[in-house]
């Protein structure tokens, strides 16, 4: 959030760009949302109210993409907790209680980690073998 008194940072912003520029407008009103951590409806009303109804229209837009990123990141994030719950899961089954900065690992990995982890759990004889990069599968 920038430091300093602002009032009102949609005015500001929207004055900024070619009100005729539609990705100009929307850019600017991604950066009001993004920053200044407003609710797309409160943006909506507060463009209603200053007269910009240009950039009102884009505020859907803006809404429908915020919506699918967080979907993607969303379903990114569930994925790579399932893979993780599975791994830690099977390599127990295989080789008993897994260290606790070994369960940190695993949580915080990516999807393509944990697949290449999972992988490598079907031949590793150690646990250790699982982690190793020169392990084959």
């Amino acid at each position: 959030m920038p430091s300093g008194p602002v009032t009102r940072p949609w005015t500001k912003t929207t004055e900024r760009v070619d009100l005729a520029s539609r990705s100009a407008g929307r850019r600017a009103l991604e950066y009001v949302v993004r920053v200044y951590e407003l609710g797309l409806d409160d943006l909506r009303k507060k463009l209603r109210n200053e007269g910009h109804y240009q950039l009102e229209a884009i505020v859907e837009t803006i809404a429908e993409t915020l919506l699918e990123q967080g979907e993607t990141r969303g379903f990114t994030k569930g994925r790579a907790e399932g893979k993780a719950e599975s791994l830690l899961r099977l390599t127990r089954k295989k080789f008993g209680e897994v260290p606790e900065a070994r369960v940190d690992e695993i949580q915080s990995a990516d999807a393509d980690a944990l697949e290449r982890w999972l992988e490598a759990l079907l031949v590793a004889e150690t646990l250790e073998d699982v982690f190793d990069p020169r392990t084959r599968h």
